[in-house]
């Protein structure tokens, strides 16, 4: 017998013991002949997907997979393999195995990610007889299902086989396509189910049911019937909805990891990113030189966002840098379903496009399903039941309960269920989906109507929350608007992109109602634009409440903008309309911003002026929380003018205002800070780290960038005191990317502090030690920052 010295000679040993030519074993891999002809001569090495193939087919079992691939890579010497002989090719009983233990097709192409779901999968196909892949079209439920089989097969000693129902489309036929999978075509038709049943009954093999969900009631009944009568048999079944068997295992098979918004920073990050790295290994596959470089790498980052991580949407995409760059395919990624087509031959049709692949899921649906996907496309970024009650059955036109056709859309994969901000159920659909369900709903001729009940139900929202957030009953509602918000920016396009006098009117309450939010928020920039928008439409003067308030929260966000001079144009234009109007609460408010505007320009004299006549305006009103606010206010004019007793003083009057349930949760943070500045300049850093820990805390809550970025410029100031000035550095590199963020300008009080401090903190530090804790600051997460420099100012301080 020959000696076995190489592993060409070891595997030729084992195909012939298998009695297979190598053209057999090449078709299997499949390879060209002459391929296994120079492995088996030692001319050539596999690659590691032709060993793994050759582990499939050579009936490896999986305990020594890891010694063959070894051996077959030249990692390990072929002395650690079996000999081929003693790998047995007979059952116990001593009957001969058929040397083809599987008809599972080999796949073009390598398996990218899911290391985790194989693992558990495998576990779980192994102890349990039914699990069911449940996913939508394109989730890449199928691969997985395939390369499920190549993992499995060495456990079961009659294989695994794969049954493709797609083309299916009588269920009748089912059995049918079991038996020809399996070589059992003789089998009489009439008592094809009895049949099978009896020849797989002492089979111990894995079956894989490939895309059921258009056959579901008949691949259930053969389901049931083949598991109650075939005790060692094994299905795993892939489909858009779960069979809901007894027994059943039902694993969800979500999208692939996306990229954060940081991953793109690190090329390593970011190519250990699942959606990233299957992005790589298929664009390679068209152009051998691509590589994931620091140029693109952000533009990669957002194509595997905006595709949601979707396998098929990926591939399609990646074919695509033939001719685009990562860059210019994003750009055209702004209509996915137009972009992605032309995928591979030898797909299946259904999956060579992403329009194909979700009309065959949507060709599924019953009418009404189909009328509440379409409805529900024009949600952007989620939606509560609630809001699907009001824009997509407010008629009551539905012909299914509302609760029956979400669960529905559920159980088909066609949504997602997650949990909201409060705890409560919130709906999703994957982008992909969402462009398709809105193009079916602009085809239909209900898109209009929709669209009115859409903005009418934001609208709503959006006016409740305004109510909210100017008495001061904030967080839940500032949370609440974050999770709708892109639902409101879309109302908000809708409205103003109309023509007729209903359609501006809903756009200049929205952008009335949503003010309070973009500046609690620091969305400056966004802000301005539709405040701009509204107050340049000529119907904005029939409405004189609308246009103060619009005036009046433009000027707020121009003074946090930094432009003080329009800030000061947009608060006299409001307080002389709240003045026509005789809104004394508001000429409260108006006067009290004019107040700020000018305490920001040092002006202290003329802005205590404004301040005592809100003052006075806001006790006459009984208005605790405003009351409590302009002592602030005057408060730092004492400060700033070194009357520091008398600031404690008033700051400590207008916190003993704000106890109860409903008093002013913002205020309370912005009275804690400035008494923070007080304990600093009287050196007791550690009450002054506790009392800026508190304000933050809440600022943070809020998301309070305004008030967030004045606590950051008194932690500064603290860890220069304490010499601190690594500490103090990064803290002003993370405002400073607030700043820019955020589109908000220092006033002029905090431009000479940071002018102050950068200058004191580059003498003290080297250019080198201040630009790592500069860039340090930036990429920091804002809330850890915080809690690690008030944790490290307590540990300093006496």
């Amino acid at each position: 017998m020959e000696e076995i010295f190489s592993f060409g000679i070891w595997l030729r040993r084992r195909r012939k013991a298998l009695d297979l030519t190598q053209a057999e074993l090449a078709q299997r891999i499949p390879c060209a002949t002459i391929t296994i002809r120079r492995i088996e001569a030692d001319d050539l090495r596999p690659s590691l997907e032709i060993a793994e193939r050759l582990a499939t087919c050579l009936d490896i079992p999986q305990t020594e997979r890891s010694a063959f691939l070894a051996a077959a890579r030249a990692e390990r010497s072929v002395d650690t393999l079996p000999q081929p002989v003693s790998l047995s090719l007979e059952k116990a009983s001593g009957q001969p195995l058929s040397v083809r233990r599987t008809n599972v097709p080999f796949p073009f192409t390598n398996f990218v990610g899911r290391a985790s779901e194989r693992a558990e999968l495998t576990s779980l196909i192994l102890a349990n007889r039914l699990v069911t892949l449940i996913g939508m079209g394109g989730s890449g439920k199928t691969r997985l299902a395939l390369q499920l089989s190549s993992d499995a097969l060495a456990n079961f000693a009659d294989g695994v086989w794969f049954v493709d129902l797609s083309p299916i489309r009588d269920g009748g036929f089912v059995a049918q396509a079991i038996a020809n999978a399996l070589d059992m075509r003789k089998l009489a038709e009439r008592e094809m189910l009895a049949a099978l049943c009896a020849q797989l009954q002492s089979k111990h093999m894995l079956l894989i049911l490939d895309n059921c969900e258009h056959v579901l009631s008949a691949c259930a009944a053969v389901a049931n019937d083949l598991l109650n009568q075939c005790s060692d048999l094994h299905l795993l079944v892939t489909s858009r909805e779960a069979l809901y068997l007894l027994g059943e295992h039902v694993y969800p098979i979500l999208p692939l990891a996306t990229p954060t918004a940081h991953d793109a920073d690190s090329l390593d990050d970011l190519m250990r990113v699942e959606s990233v790295r299957l992005f790589y290994e298929r664009a390679r596959a068209v152009q051998p030189k691509f590589a994931v470089t620091h140029d693109n790498a952000h533009a990669i980052a957002e194509i595997c966002r905006r595709l949601d991580g979707l396998p098929l949407a990926i591939e399609l995409a990646a074919v695509h840098v033939r001719r685009f760059t990562p860059q210019a395919l994003l750009e055209r990624l702004a209509e996915p379903l137009t972009v992605l087509v032309d995928g591979p031959r030898n797909l299946p049709a259904r999956q060579q496009t992403l329009r194909t692949t979700i009309d065959w899921s949507y060709r599924l649906l019953d009418a009404d399903e189909r009328r509440l996907f379409a409805r529900l496309g024009i949600f952007v970024g989620g939606w509560t039941l609630p809001a699907a009650k009001a824009v997509c059955n407010r008629a009551g036109d539905l012909h299914l309960p509302l609760e029956t056709g979400l669960a529905s859309l559920l159980d088909k994969s066609l949504i997602r269920q997650v949990e909201g901000w409060d705890g409560n159920e919130r709906f999703t659909m994957l982008e992909t989906l969402q462009s398709y369900a809105l193009e079916r709903l602009i085809d239909s001729a209900e898109a209009e109507q929709a669209y009115w009940d859409y903005a009418e139900y934001y609208l709503s929202l959006a006016e409740q929350a305004e109510g909210a957030l100017t008495e001061g009953v904030a967080t839940d509602w500032v949370r609440l608007l974050d999770q709708e918000y892109e639902n409101l920016r879309a109302a908000l396009i809708w409205a103003f992109d109309g023509i007729d006098a209903a359609r501006i009117e809903r756009a200049l309450r929205l952008s009335s109602a949503l003010w309070r939010f973009w500046w609690i928020r620091g969305y400056v920039y966004e802000g301005l634009r539709w405040l701009s928008r509204a107050l340049e439409q000529p119907e904005v003067n029939h409405y004189p409440h609308m246009c103060a308030n619009l005036s009046y929260g433009s000027g707020v966000l121009m003074r946090m903008h930094g432009d003080l001079d329009q800030a000061s144009h947009y608060l006299n234009a409001s307080l002389e309309l709240w003045m026509a109007l005789n809104d004394r609460y508001r000429i409260a408010l108006t006067l009290n911003s004019l107040g700020v505007l000018l305490f920001n320009q040092s002006e202290y004299d003329r802005a205590r002026k404004f301040f005592e006549e809100s003052l006075l305006l806001y006790q006459e009103l009984g208005e605790a929380n405003r009351v409590a606010m302009a002592l602030n206010n005057l408060a730092n004019i004492a400060f700033e003018q070194g009357h520091l007793q008398q600031a404690a003083t008033q700051y400590h009057e207008a916190l003993r205002l704000l106890e109860g349930d409903h008093a002013n949760k913002r205020t309370i943070a912005l009275i804690k800070n400035n008494l923070g500045e007080v304990a600093r300049l009287s050196k007791e850093y550690t009450q002054a780290a506790m009392l800026l820990h508190e304000g933050l805390t809440l600022h943070l809550e809020l998301n309070d960038i305004e008030n967030i970025l004045y606590g950051l410029n008194n932690i500064v100031e603290i860890a220069i005191d304490q010499g601190q000035n690594p500490l103090a550095v990064q803290v002003l590199g993370a405002a400073d990317a607030l700043y820019e963020h955020s589109g908000a300008a220092r006033s002029p009080v905090l431009a000479q502090d940071y002018e102050r401090q950068v200058t004191a903190l580059r003498q003290k530090l080297p250019e080198s030690a201040f630009e790592l804790a500069w860039s340090q600051g930036r990429s920091a997460t804002l809330d850890e920052l915080i809690t690690d420099a008030i944790h490290s100012i307590l540990q300093q301080s006496p």
